[in-house]
């Protein structure tokens, strides 16, 4: 074999290595994280600012150790009237869940509606006219 052959077979495995990924590449889904990516990037110092909030009051306990449900508990002299629960799946959006809750002190949200694997949870819940978000990952 001379040195044309093997050059020419190195760039035809290479080609192939490339049109591989480059499918591979393609078939993934790609979701973006928020449809309204922009207009969430213009109001994110409101969310740091809520996560501030959260985390001086650090009254919502979060537990995901449960084999059944997601715990959230909320502190009994507190009064909070609603609380938004949002898990976002990364890999999927269709697998995205939202949940609004009112006038409770334990919410339990059941692990069997959710697919296994890696949730953003963020809780939105208002507390005097203060917003405040704890956003956390779990693992279902």
């Amino acid at each position: 074999m001379n040195w044309g052959k093997g050059i020419a077979i190195t760039l035809g495995m290479f080609m192939v290595f490339i049109i591989i990924l480059t499918a591979i590449k393609i078939s993934k889904v790609n979701d973006l994280e928020h449809e309204n990516y922009y207009d969430r990037e213009i109001a994110y110092e409101s969310e740091i600012q809520a996560q501030r909030n959260a985390k001086s009051l650090g009254l919502i306990e979060i537990s995901d150790e449960n084999e059944e449900f997601l715990i959230l508990r909320l502190p009994e002299g507190v009064e909070i009237k609603r609380v938004e629960i949002i898990l976002l799946r990364l890999s999927d959006k269709s697998l995205d869940r939202e949940y609004v809750f009112e006038n409770t002190q334990t919410i339990l949200i059941p692990k069997k509606e959710l697919v296994n694997g890696l949730y953003k949870l963020d809780v939105l819940y208002q507390i005097d006219n203060e917003s405040c978000l704890i956003r956390r990952d779990v693992m279902i």
